[in-house]
């Protein structure tokens, strides 16, 4: 390390010349400043006392601990770093110090290794073969292998990654987790020897239960170049898990002595949205991963947006995770990572980032500007491919692409503009009713999110022409789904960048959290045998729904729609009763009324007969 340059954060150091570098800033250290960074450097994440410090780097001068203070504040100086808000390095009370930025070394990329394609995705996650290009989140991969380890010796290899949208948990585990897996990362020790994996997109279910979407993606799984499941077939499989899942967990106990089979569930939050799945089959499914995940025979991996969290925790099963650390929380990347995130891509891909009249490259304010919002992430790997969409014969991602999308902030909306604009009127006006398909707003909560649909669910040409374009500009993403072709958004990251689509959720906002709740009260409804006391009740209630039935702008599907029209037929219904019932009121007072009156007649005329007598 004493000959070699490597990055700390967003600084390079050269322990030859004693120097720091960031851009166009070049720092001195002193010859002992150097070795305290050097020490610290080689023992990342640790804590290290000051005597430790005294001792490695000043030998036998006996200096006093003050001077490892001072040493410490100019090196706080010399990298722009606080002793408050530490970014590089902490001091730890009457411990000593730590290293917070994370490290990376030039012998760690190698130049020019990755000519063939793109080294960055765009809102596409990264998958296992792009473990080469996956930079900036090493710790966080350590540390997820650690958890799943850690699991794995407690008997529950189940582990579920939290995170917000756009944070990068399918990236981390794809990229990341599993290939270090695979390439050994876990101890013999721990029985984890992952050699295979399978993987299942809960958002991607499309009208599929939750145990047969899960069998149907086991019977992909193969060990040692053979099937797990032979001679089955997805039914068979999910109806053993529900009624006989002990036999199961022996067969697969034989075939698997230790956890060589990864099973990735992804965007699990689906399951709690989905439609057409009641809370029993939820519970049974739920409490089928974890005794899979307690059979010792495979690791079982679960990503979630971690504002589904109140769903989680009315789980048992999953909320003991918790307990038993098993669930890991994926921060957004910070300044560090983001460093690794833009660099180390272009360095493999020997692409180069211009610098400006003031001596900013494009890769500093790339950094800085990522840091700037909780969609940083997704925003930056767009606003990254398009730069190298757009870069020079040389190889350059210039300042002034980056500026004309408009910087981080516009790329995405700008690009999603610039495919709408290129489309004729027809495809331009169908987008309300695509969006009226993909967007999901809960009636009680604020959180805008978004589901695959078939691509049958398409009225005309002019839509289908529509989710074409987005899907051929990366912007919407298509997949077999059960044997059907389905469609949705890349990322959800569209839902709060795209100013156009921002405006319709705003002026539908109402309408769509309206349409949620009569979504979930159709399911039980049909649920329950289509019962008539959980129809829709009279009065305000079937008023918004026959106004939603009306509205061209949302799309409603045939549950909602029979759902509806069953409400307003029975509210119909009981009006005709109502009604009825007041005719024979009003009836029944009329002849009230008439005999009062003949009665009246006759005592009159009986009256007079008596005064006549």
């Amino acid at each position: 390390m004493k000959h070699k340059s490597f990055r700390f954060g967003q600084w390079r150091v050269d322990p030859a010349t004693n120097t720091l570098s960031c851009g166009v800033l070049n720092r001195q250290l002193e010859p002992r400043a150097m070795d305290v960074l050097l020490y610290l450097c080689r023992h990342p994440h640790v804590v290290v006392s000051a005597e430790t410090l005294l001792e490695a780097c000043w030998g036998d001068v006996s200096p006093s601990d003050n001077a490892i203070h001072k040493i410490i504040t100019q090196l706080r100086r010399a990298l722009d770093d606080s002793a408050t808000e530490p970014r590089y390095i902490e001091t730890i009370r009457k411990r000593g110090y730590r290293l917070l930025a994370e490290l990376s070394y030039d012998d760690e990329v190698s130049q020019g290794s990755w000519l063939h394609a793109s080294p960055f995705r765009g809102l596409e996650a990264f998958e296992e073969q792009h473990a080469a290009i996956f930079f900036g989140r090493k710790l966080s991969v350590d540390q997820l292998v650690q958890v799943v380890v850690a699991q794995a010796q407690a008997a529950c290899a189940m582990v579920l990654v939290l995170g917000p949208s756009g944070a990068g948990k399918t990236s981390l585990v794809q990229a990341g987790l599993i290939p270090a897996l695979k390439a050994g990362a876990a101890p013999a020790e721990s029985g984890i020897a992952i050699s295979s994996h399978v993987q299942l997109d809960c958002a991607d279910m499309g009208q599929s239960g939750l145990l047969e979407t899960l069998a149907s993606v086991l019977l992909d799984a193969e060990i040692d170049g053979q099937l797990l499941f032979e001679n089955t077939s997805a039914a068979a499989l999910a109806q053993r898990m529900a009624q006989d899942l002990p036999l199961l967990i022996e067969h697969l106990q034989r075939r698997l002595p230790a956890i060589r089979l990864l099973v990735f569930i992804d965007r699990f939050e689906a399951v709690f949205r989905l439609p057409h799945v009641s809370d029993a089959e939820r519970a049974v499914f739920i409490n089928v991963l974890d005794q899979l995940a307690r059979s010792g025979c495979m690791q079982l991996v679960l990503a979630c947006r971690n504002d589904f969290y109140p769903q989680l925790a009315s789980y048992p099963a999953l909320m003991n995770l918790k307990l038993s650390g098993g669930h890991y929380d994926l921060t957004p990347p910070g300044s560090a990572d983001i460093g690794q995130i833009v660099r180390h891509p272009a360095q493999v891909a020997q692409l180069r980032y211009t610098v400006d009249e003031q001596g900013e490259g494009l890769d500093e304010l790339l950094c800085r500007a990522a840091l700037s919002g909780a969609d940083s992430l997704p925003l930056l790997q767009y606003c990254l491919q398009e730069l190298y969409r757009q870069r020079s014969a040389e190889g350059e991602l210039s300042h002034a692409s980056f500026h004309a999308m408009g910087g981080l902030e516009g790329a995405i909306g700008a690009r999603a503009e610039q495919v709408i604009s290129a489309l004729g009127a027809a495809q331009i006006a169908a987008l309300p009713q695509v969006l009226s398909q993909l967007v999901l707003v809960a009636e009680d909560e604020a959180t805008v999110s978004s589901r695959r649909v078939p691509w049958s669910v398409l009225r005309n040409e002019a839509e289908h022409k529509l989710v074409q374009a987005l899907v051929d500009a990366h912007l919407f993403v298509s997949d077999l789904q059960g044997g059907a072709p389905t469609f949705g958004l890349a990322h959800e990251a569209l839902l709060r960048r795209w100013p156009r689509v921002v405006a319709w959720i705003e002026e539908h906002r109402q309408a769509l959290q309206m349409r949620s709740r009569i979504s979930a009260q159709a399911r039980r409804w049909q649920d329950s045998g289509s019962k008539r006391d959980m129809l829709l009740p009279s009065g305000t209630q079937t008023n918004q729904a026959r106004q939603l039935l009306a509205n061209s702008s949302l799309s409603l599907t045939a549950q909602e729609q029979n759902y509806i029209q069953a409400s307003l037929q029975s509210e119909r219904r009981g009006e005709r009763l109502r009604l009825g019932v007041m005719i024979l009121m009003s009836g029944l007072a009329i002849l009230a009324a008439g005999l009062g009156l003949t009665a009246r007649s006759a005592q009159t005329q009986a009256e007079s007969h008596r005064a006549e007598a």
